[in-house]
């Protein structure tokens, strides 16, 4: 399910907007959070983001892949933000709608980014309402702008190979830290563009990658996701199954992508029954972790958590709560 947000863009504006991208740092200029810049971190793939600069909404958005770390750009309009960062990458279509004529209209309907006067609050991105949601919506009179926001578009010049650079393995595999193996990855790109490159991208080169490790008889790997598979199952939880033959041991693999460096990713409700029931010790569940992945030179690096053993080194925060009336 997508969310909705409403960016406030100021003097960076220019920048974001010439190069389809988002960017706020992660704590203010005295070291606190920020609700702003908190949310940044919370932007997943296919949310749409509604872009206002001086009163005016200029662009509506679908994300493109997470929201990762990343330093801020080398344009003076960041200079005064600490290097520290989130960054949206954006699908973006430009539009042009003031939303001073419209004031009456976000006084009754205040919360979240609109105050009880229907003015913008100080803040750099906020979640909007269903209903400031569909208002928004109904202003933009170009309807196939919706279209191209609804339908995924089509992306050139991606790569056709990945490497990635392994850094540890996990620790029932000769566990070894900055190892020199490299790997080269490759996918058809004529992959189903509804679905998060970056997520296909490091789900098949990690599927590759244990092909490879585990080439022997002792060993099947099977890929699960529809990223994978053409009879794929996005519901289980997990991506890949790596099975010892000889032992029966069973290792369930979900893959974490990002292009940054954050040391945060997302479980779905599914994927933290599947960590937990781990614990039983009928199976192990891995995360593998894909980081640093750079589409332009076709690079990346990846990370192995083995939840079942190491999440005392992890802290889990619930941000997302389904809501649903009572039965009588």
């Amino acid at each position: 399910m997508s969310n909705y947000y409403l960016v406030s863009q100021n003097k960076s504006h220019g920048y974001e907007f010439a190069h389809r991208i988002l960017w706020s740092p992660q704590l203010t200029v005295n070291g606190k959070h920020n609700a702003g810049y908190d949310a940044m971190s919370r932007v997943r793939d296919g949310d749409v983001i509604f872009h206002v600069y001086n009163q005016h909404l200029h662009a509506v958005s679908r994300v493109v892949g997470d929201a990762y770390e990343q330093t801020k750009p080398e344009d003076n309009s960041f200079q005064d933000w600490d290097d520290l960062g989130w960054q949206v990458d954006c699908d973006m279509a430009l539009i042009d709608v003031s939303l001073q004529e419209h004031q009456i209209w976000f006084q009754s309907h205040s919360g979240g980014p609109f105050d009880k006067n229907g003015h913008l609050i100080q803040s750099y991105l906020t979640a909007l309402t269903t209903e400031q949601t569909n208002y928004l919506f109904s202003l933009i009179t170009d309807k196939q702008v919706l279209v191209q926001l609804i339908g995924a578009p089509e992306i050139s010049n991606r790569p056709e190979t990945l490497t990635l650079t392994e850094a540890n393995l996990p620790s029932r595999i000769k566990r070894t830290k900055n190892s020199k193996s490299i790997i080269k990855q490759a996918y058809d790109p004529n992959l189903n563009r509804t679905k998060s490159h970056i997520g296909f991208l490091g789900e098949k080169a990690v599927f590759d990658y244990l092909k490879n490790r585990y080439s022997s008889s002792n060993f099947s790997v099977k890929g699960l996701s529809s990223n994978l598979s053409s009879s794929g199952d996005d519901s289980l939880g997990y991506d890949i199954c790596l099975t010892n033959l000889k032992t029966k041991e069973i290792d369930y693999i979900d893959v974490k992508s990002t292009k940054g460096k954050s040391d945060i990713f997302y479980m779905s409700e599914k994927e933290r029954q599947i960590y937990l029931k781990s614990k039983n010790g009928d199976y192990n569940y891995l995360i593998y972790r894909v980081f640093d992945l750079d589409e332009a030179t076709a690079t990346g690096r990846f990370d192995v958590i083995n939840l079942t053993h190491d999440d005392d080194e992890l802290t889990f925060q619930p941000v997302d709560y389904q809501v649903s009336f009572k039965q009588d």
